[in-house]
C-alpha cells in the first residue's frame, strides 16, 4: 500500500500549524458515546444490539415520527442500516431513499451545526452507499470523484465554525472537531484512491450499529469504529470489510479507552504530523485537501501535495 513519493521540495509553512494555548489542547472534548444530541444512549444501543430486520424497523419509525432535526438524523441513519438487511432491491432503495429525505430534513431546519455537518456528510456519500447497498459493488470512479468533492466542501464549512472567532461553546467546539478528524481521514482515503486509481475499495462512515457496537469481546473493549474500508477484488464477490478505524481527536483521556483487536485507532490530531509539527488544526487536512485541488499556485501545490502524501502514508501505516 506504499506510494510513491515526489521528490522533496522546499518546505513551506502551511497556515495551520496548530499549537494548543497553555500547553493543553483548547478545550476540546471528544464526541459523547451517542454521536447525536439530543438520543438516548438506551435507544441507539437498541438499534445495535438487535440483529431483527423487524425490531430495528420499529425503532425506525419511532424515531422518525419526532420532528427534531436531530432525531431525524438518526432516523436516517436507521433507514441507512435497514437498506442493507431489506432483502429485495424496491425495498433496498426505499429505505436509502427515506434516509436520503430524512438527511435533508436536517439541513432545511436544523440550526444545530454538528447535526448538519454530519448530515451533509452521509449525503455526500449517497452515490458510494447506493453502489455498495444496492449494486453489492465497489464504486466507480465517478461516484468517488463526486464525493471527495462534496467532502472538501464540507471541509470548508468546517474550516469556517472552527475559526477563532467563531461564537461556539466549548461542548459544541469539541463535537464539531471530532466531526472534522473523521472527515480528514476519510479525505486522505478517498485521495489515496483517485490517485491510485485504486477501485477496488471503498470508504465509507461506520453504519450505526458498527458505532455504537457492544460487540462479543470483555466488557472494558470498546468494538465500535467510525469508518470503514471495503476491498472487492472480483465482481462476482461482495464488497467485505477490510479496516475499521476508531478516530479520535486527541490523546487527552482518549487514551485511557481500549478497543478491540482489529479496530485502527487513530488520532488524527497526533499521529498524522509531519516532521517539525507539535500538533495538527482540525481543519488542517481538509484545508490542504481543498488546496491541493483548487489552488493555481503549482509550487505551493506542489509543497502541499508532499505534505498529503506523508500524512496518507503514515495513516495507510496505522491501517495496517
Amino acid at each position: 500500500m506504499s506510494r510513491r513519493r515526489r521528490p522533496a521540495q522546499k518546505e513551506k509553512f502551511f497556515r495551520h500549524q496548530y499549537r494548543p494555548k497553555h500547553s493543553r489542547v483548547e478545550q476540546e472534548r471528544d464526541i459523547p458515546a451517542t454521536d447525536y444530541p439530543g438520543a438516548t444512549a438506551i435507544s441507539l444501543q437498541d438499534f445495535a444490539s438487535t440483529t431483527s430486520y423487524e425490531q430495528r424497523a420499529e425503532i425506525a419509525k419511532a424515531y422518525e415520527q419526532r420532528k427534531s432535526g436531530k432525531l431525524q438524523l438518526i432516523a436516517g441513519d436507521m433507514h441507512l442500516e435497514l437498506a442493507t438487511m431489506a432483502f429485495g432491491l424496491d425495498e433496498r432503495m426505499n429505505h436509502l431513499l427515506r434516509a436520503q429525505g430524512h438527511w435533508q430534513e436536517v439541513l432545511k431546519k436544523e440550526p444545530v451545526i454538528e447535526s448538519r455537518l454530519r448530515a451533509a456528510m452521509q449525503l455526500a456519500h449517497l452515490g458510494i452507499y447506493k453502489s455498495m447497498y444496492l449494486a453489492r459493488q465497489t464504486p466507480d470512479a465517478s461516484d468517488v470523484q463526486i464525493t471527495y468533492g462534496a467532502l472538501l466542501d464540507l471541509g470548508k464549512e468546517i474550516s469556517h465554525a472552527l475559526e477563532p472567532n467563531a461564537k461556539i461553546g466549548n461542548d459544541r467546539r469539541g463535537a464539531i472537531v471530532g466531526v472534522a478528524s473523521e472527515l480528514g481521514i476519510m479525505q486522505l482515503l478517498y485521495r489515496f484512491i483517485i490517485k491510485t486509481d485504486s477501485h477496488e475499495w471503498a470508504v465509507m462512515p461506520s453504519l450505526l450499529s458498527e458505532d455504537h457496537s457492544t460487540g462479543t469481546h470483555q466488557s472494558d473493549l470498546r468494538e465500535g469504529w467510525d469508518v470503514g474500508v471495503y476491498e472487492q477484488y472480483s465482481a462476482s464477490d461482495q464488497p467485505s470489510l477490510l479496516f475499521k478505524a476508531q478516530v479520535k481527536s486527541s490523546k487527552k483521556r482518549a487514551e485511557e479507552l481500549r478497543y478491540a483487536p482489529g479496530i485502527a485507532v487513530i488520532y488524527a490530531l497526533h499521529d498524522l504530523c509531519t516532521t517539525g509539527e507539535y500538533m495538527l488544526h482540525p481543519s488542517t487536512i481538509s484545508d490542504e485537501c481543498f488546496y491541493e485541488t483548487f489552488s493555481s499556485d503549482m509550487e505551493s501545490v506542489g509543497e502541499v501535495t508532499k505534505k498529503l502524501d506523508q500524512r496518507e502514508q503514515l495513516l495507510l501505516d496505522i491501517l495496517g
